[in-house]
């Protein structure tokens, strides 16, 4: 593949998930604190915005990687790592159908946020040390 049109494969792939992340912060509105659950709103939106990061990055990162994987990303893993994609982001859109333990429920996602970020940097630190 020629430098130029890997170039522009690495411009489009950082625009859309610089876009996913801005729809992300605008649907979420980090500055809009609940006055009751202020501090797990607050741990809420910024682990969410945090954790988004993290798997944009890894997601970037596993797309450009010029290693082979098929040694470390077993069926286990693979399963791990979609399940780390689509459960915080689901629970992150249930959060408004939950009324009566709100604050449990944002501390829990937080939770889940931290221990899936944890995975994450987990998993990247074996493709590192893979090779």
């Amino acid at each position: 593949m020629s430098h130029f049109v890997q170039f522009l494969l690495h411009l489009l792939v950082i625009s859309a998930f610089l876009l996913i992340f801005v729809l992300a912060t605008v649907f979420t509105k980090p500055l809009m604190i609940n006055r009751k659950r202020m501090v797990s709103t607050m741990f809420l939106k910024i682990g969410y915005l945090v954790y988004l990061i993290i798997i944009l990055t890894f997601f970037y990162y596993l797309i450009f990687v010029d290693k082979d994987l098929t040694g470390l990303i077993t069926d286990l893993h693979f399963v791990l790592i979609l399940l780390a994609l689509f459960i915080p982001n689901g629970g992150m859109m249930m959060r408004r159908r939950i009324k009566s333990s709100r604050t449990f429920y944002n501390y829990f996602l937080f939770t889940l946020f931290i221990l899936t970020i944890l995975y994450l940097v987990y998993v990247f630190y074996q493709i590192q040390i893979y090779y």
